[in-house]
Order: C-alpha cells, then structure tokens, then sequence
C-alpha cells in the first residue's frame, strides 16, 4: 500500500500516520523512518520495504521531506524502484511525506492511480473557533466565545503549538474554561507575532508584512525590537544555506546548532524563492541592515515606523519581481 500525505501540521499529519498503523496491525518494531534530504536514505528506505520480516510481519516504511515527488524530472532510480513496488506483490506501507504537492509534476501524473494521497492542512483562519468549540465540547468540557478569542489572542498561529496549549487547559479536572484558567495554564504568544516578521518577509509576502507592521505600529512596538528580530531571522537563514551547501545533513546541522528542527524545516521553503545568493545577501547587508536597521531614525517613531514600512515594503516588491524572472 502506498500513500502520500502532506500537511502544514505535524499533529494532523501523526495522526493520520498512527490511524494508518492501527488500521494495518503494525507493531512500533516494524515502523522505520528515513529523511530524503540524508544522503543514501531513500535507498535504505527502499530497500527496507524490500526486505523480508522474519516473522513476516508488515512493515510501515515513512520517508520524510520526499520533495523528490514534485521535481519537475523524474529520478530514474526512484522510478524503477516504484515500479519494482508496483510489480511485487509485497504486503508492506509506504508513506511519502512532502512538504508541498505539486500534481503536476511527473512523478504525481504519472502515479497519482497507485498512491493513496491525504492532505489535510491545519483549520483556517475562519475555522480555528469552531475548532476550539469543538476540541473542548468533545471532552465535554464548556466554552464560551469570549474566552475563545481569549485564548486566540495568547495563542501561537503555530497549530502545533494551539493544540499543545488547548491539552494543557483539558487534562485539567475542569468542566468549564474560565477567564482565569486561560490566563494561568496558556503561555503567553501574542509576542511571538516579531518572530514572525522575518519569516513573512523572507517569504516576500508584501500581505502579510504589511498586516503585522500595522499591528506593531497600533501597539507602539520598538523598531529597534522589530529590527532585532529581522535580522536574527535572516542571519539564520543565510547560515543554514551555507551549511547546506558545504554538504552538512539536516540532522548534523541540528546537533551543531541546537537550533529548533521546525524552524529550520520552515527554512527549506525559502531556499526556492532565494535561489540567488548573491541577491540574498543584496537584500540583508542593503535593505535590511543598511536601509531598516542603521539608516531610519528612532527619534518620531511615528515618522520611522511610516519610513520602515515604506522602505521595507517598497525592497520587498523590488526583490520579489527579480527573483521571480
């Protein structure tokens, strides 16, 4: 049995893989995980799904980070070895985990018949209340819409992390959310929103960034404090890439670093829009240290919030019409 699944969430995305195992009987010594992006791994994984149990039990074999399913070429070792899966009538689980699905690509025409694909992404904007209703109505315990948005407007806009949150608040022997009980058990979010400005801007997401500069500017967030976590952000990236490319393995950069293994999963998103290093380096040294950073005066902070967001915005749009020629 062979399935692709892809979500935004590693909650939704467990889940799903943990359904499929009881489904199928398959006990925790016949799960074997690879990373695509650890060199030789595929092949391991490929090989383990080959191979004989002993005791002929079914294996479950998961290959993360199996972006090779969106390339626009066709690997010809991968191709014969699923075609190989194809052929052989083997009782084993594949599951490929992407972090995008491209169904265009070759590989998903040309097996989109022989894989089973499950994609369920994490609720949306406009669903997260219903969701939260729900998490908490099933454990029978009540909510009412005002601490809803409370625990909204402490969350993270990580799903990941809500959900961790929500479990906090419902192992406790409570049969209602109050006020209070969100306040004492939930970590406190809100700020997590200056993580987020590298990240949006690293995506030159122009939308985004402008929604979350307006929200920094209606709280009277420092520059200075948006600034240091702009250029953390990009400073980060910019060392990931390079590790990358002097062949370290996700997993060795992670024990070098002690660096958050998602946030550098995020990073791998990145590295197609700023393929170009030198216009990498361009938009940090220019436009962020230079231009944001040393060059927009904190005297008005009226006057250089209104100038940071123009000369941001304006480098984003600049940039993004660059790269994407």
């Amino acid at each position: 049995m062979l399935f692709i699944i892809k979500s935004d969430s590693f909650s939704i995305r467990k889940k799903i893989i943990n359904k499929l195992i009881q489904k199928n009987q398959i006990s925790t010594d016949d799960i074997f995980s690879f990373d695509y992006e650890e060199k030789n791994k595929l092949n391991e994984a490929f090989s383990e799904f080959f191979s004989f149990d002993i005791f002929n039990n079914k294996k479950c074999i998961i290959v993360n980070n199996a972006n090779f399913i969106n390339f626009s070429k066709m690997d010809k070792n991968i191709n014969k070895k699923v075609n190989l899966i194809k052929d052989k009538n083997i009782n084993n689980i594949l599951i490929l985990i992407p972090n995008k699905i491209n169904k265009s690509s070759r590989f998903l025409k040309k097996y989109n018949v022989d894989f089973n694909i499950l994609e369920k992404d994490s609720p949306s904007k406009n669903q997260i209340e219903k969701f939260i209703f729900d998490f908490f109505d099933n454990k029978s315990i009540r909510i009412n819409k005002k601490n809803i948005k409370n625990i909204l407007n402490k969350s993270s806009d990580n799903f990941d992390i809500l959900l961790n949150e929500l479990n906090k608040i419902s192992i406790l022997n409570i049969s209602e959310v109050t006020e209070k009980i969100v306040e004492e058990t939930m970590f406190d979010f809100s700020r997590e929103r200056l993580y987020k400005i590298s990240d949006y801007v690293l995506n030159l997401d122009i939308e985004k960034t402008n929604r979350i500069l307006k929200q920094f500017k209606s709280e009277g967030e420092s520059i200075y404090l948006i600034n240091e976590f702009l250029l953390k952000g990009f400073s980060k990236f910019m060392r990931y890439k390079i590790l990358l490319k002097k062949g370290f393995s996700k997993n060795e950069i992670l024990k070098m670093t002690g660096w958050n293994y998602w946030e550098i999963s995020n990073f791998d998103n990145k590295i197609s829009i700023w393929k170009d290093d030198h216009l990498l380096k361009e938009f940090f040294y220019e436009v962020v240290l230079d231009k944001c950073f040393f060059n927009i005066g904190l005297n008005n902070y009226e006057l250089s919030m209104n100038s940071f967001e123009k000369v941001l915005i304006s480098n984003m749009l600049i940039y993004k019409n660059t790269l994407n020629k």
